[in-house]
């Protein structure tokens, strides 16, 4: 805003003498009033600018957010699907108890694999259709829901009846598992983990031996230890989705125990068998050749892609 001499000036410079006293207050006047405003403006300006920054701003979704949204929509499925009131509910609870009765016989049944799976996903996708079918009421929220519907579906499903199922496979793949693990027993009987590795032609650099040597070949040392550890854990998982994201996720695992061993990556097939083979005649598992061929059935009968079905693949074939 122009100072009073520069107004004094410019007045000086445009009006006659008998004015310019005239002139200068009522111009001092209006740019001192002009000033006012504009110092009340920038008051306000500044207010809001600092408001705005002192509000915080809507944060990038965490990994907490992510997972607390994934299981309250699961919980929101799983409302509509276990509810009788529901005809959807009602028809899954039907399903359920029949196939528990159907598959009481365990020696009969287990003849008719992988039958009981292929009707399983049958029901999972027709309740899936159902839920984005009668439940799609246009809403955003719904519709986030609604993306969930298939893997929450099949989990509330799987959790029902994996025992009666899992007990089917594990019949009929009985005497295939007993004869693994007296193959496995055989083996880790005679030879040790450096014998194992060069039996099975495992190259040097992808041995991740060092730190096993050097703590006296303790078992809490064991190359590989952390995949081994991760697959054990699918028995203890119901559905065939979480065993399957469990044997990604210990694939990830073995590449980067190589990785933090400075020994580079898995360059081919030729490299990642032998160490899978290897992992394989570490596992406590109870019943692996249940387990895998379980999930083998799921893949077949599902909609997953070579990834997975890979990874099932090596394990089955083991």
């Amino acid at each position: 805003v122009p100072s009073e001499s520069l107004i004094s000036n410019f007045v000086k410079n445009l009006v006659p003498a008998s004015k310019k006293i005239k002139v200068v207050k009522k111009a001092s006047g209006f740019f001192n009033k002009l000033q006012r405003e504009l110092d009340s403006l920038f008051r306000k300006k500044n207010n809001s600018l600092m408001n705005n920054y002192s509000k915080k701003k809507p944060e990038e979704e965490t990994m907490a957010d992510a997972v607390n949204k994934e299981a309250q929509n699961y919980y929101e499925i799983y409302k509509i699907i276990s509810q009788e009131n529901y005809e959807l509910g009602k028809s899954i609870s039907i399903f359920i108890n029949e196939f528990k009765i159907q598959n009481e016989n365990v020696e009969q049944s287990s003849f008719l694999l992988p039958e009981q799976m292929k009707l399983i996903i049958m029901l999972i996708k027709s309740s899936s259709d159902s839920l984005n079918n009668y439940f799609n009421f246009g809403k955003s929220n719904t519709q986030n829901m609604l993306k969930y519907s298939r893997p929450a579906g099949e989990k509330f499903i799987f959790n029902k009846i994996y025992f009666k199922l899992f007990e089917l496979y594990n019949h009929k793949y009985e005497s295939e598992n007993k004869k693994l693990k007296e193959k496995i027993k055989s083996i880790t009987e005679k030879l040790n983990i450096e014998e194992i590795m060069t039996f099975l032609e495992i190259k040097e650099k992808h041995r991740c031996l060092e730190n096993y040597i050097k703590n006296n070949y303790s078992p809490n040392y064991l190359p590989f230890k952390s995949t081994i550890d991760c697959i054990n854990k699918i028995e203890y998982e119901q559905s065939p989705k979480d065993k399957i994201n469990t044997l990604l996720n210990s694939g990830l695992d073995m590449r980067n125990t190589l990785l933090g061993c400075d020994k580079g990556e898995l360059n081919s097939m030729d490299d990642e068998l032998p160490l899978y083979v290897y992992i394989s005649t570490q596992l406590n598992l109870k019943n692996p050749v249940a387990e895998f061929h379980l999930l083998d059935d799921y893949l077949r009968l599902s909609e997953w892609d070579d990834k997975e079905n890979k990874i099932c693949f090596i394990y089955s074939g083991i």
